[in-house]
């Protein structure tokens, strides 16, 4: 299918497993340039090259996104590189520890962490790119969620990030 995005530029944050590893390897086969980041080395590395086997350039950096100094490294590395993206997919995200499930008794760092990582790491990263987004009159933001922003599940914290 040609979806029209060859020779765009796009980030797929936590693109290196899972969902966002699928979106980053759906994209590049349709031309798309991406970069990923993620926390772990290894799986950047990997990451970059299954894009780069698709035939276009990829960006691959170690990102902890509950540390907002790593979220502008990031932005900067991919206008120095690319000079913006076009796309950008907020996928990052994750439910933080099990523990106990019971509000009170719940650590407020907890809270913090679920919600700095689902919610603000997507702000963050759309405030660096819609800028540009607009100066070039296009541009997509897709923010991948769950379910568990609509319905109770085990994690409050969790469903409280997953819906902001």
């Amino acid at each position: 299918m040609d979806l029209g995005l060859k020779g765009k530029y796009a980030l797929v944050t936590g693109g290196t497993h899972g969902i966002g590893l699928a979106i980053a390897l759906e994209l590049a086969g349709e031309g798309c340039n991406v970069a990923v980041c993620s926390r772990t080395k290894e799986r950047v590395d990997n990451a970059v090259e299954l894009i780069r086997k698709k035939g276009v350039d990829s960006i691959g950096e170690v990102v902890d996104v509950l540390n907002p100094n790593d979220i502008d490294r990031m932005i900067d590395i991919i206008f120095s590189e690319w000079g913006g993206v076009s796309i950008l997919v907020n996928n990052v995200g994750g439910g933080g520890r099990w523990g106990s499930t019971d509000v009170i008794t719940t650590d407020e760092s907890v809270w913090m962490d679920v919600y700095n990582k689902n919610a603000m790491a997507a702000v963050r990263f759309t405030m660096g790119f819609l800028p540009f987004m607009r100066k070039m009159r296009w541009g997509r933001v897709v923010t991948i969620t769950s379910i568990f922003g609509r319905e109770g599940g085990g994690r409050p914290w969790f469903n409280m990030a997953k819906s902001a």
